[in-house]
């Protein structure tokens, strides 16, 4: 037996490190490709592109929440606006339901 065939280590581990090997490679190869796609598929902002301010973006949710709700020709939208604003403000853990009543009509 020669000096080298024998440097203690067991047979068994090979295999399992093989498998290790394949499969981290195999794991590292799919995540280049995923990440490689991802940054190809960013969204370019160009100057014809509209940034809004976060006041003009939650301007533009209410309008839409009003509208999909139906509400142009039942409620008042400041009315509407104050009932969010107030719904909003409320820390409850079940906020699931908003009544809005409006004394006004």
């Amino acid at each position: 037996m020669k000096p080298w065939q024998n440097l203690g280590t067991n047979d068994a581990f090979l295999p399992n490190m093989r498998t290790f090997l394949i499969a981290f490679i195999g794991v590292f190869s799919l995540l280049s490709i995923s990440i490689s796609n991802s940054a190809s598929s960013e969204i370019n902002i160009t100057s014809s592109d509209e940034i809004i301010s976060d006041f003009e973006y939650k301007q533009l949710l209410l309008t839409s929440l009003y509208t999909d709700c139906e509400l142009v020709d039942k409620l008042d939208f400041n009315v509407f606006k104050s009932a969010m604003d107030g719904y909003n403000s409320i820390d409850a853990p079940n906020k699931k339901l908003l009544t809005i009543i409006d004394y006004s009509k």
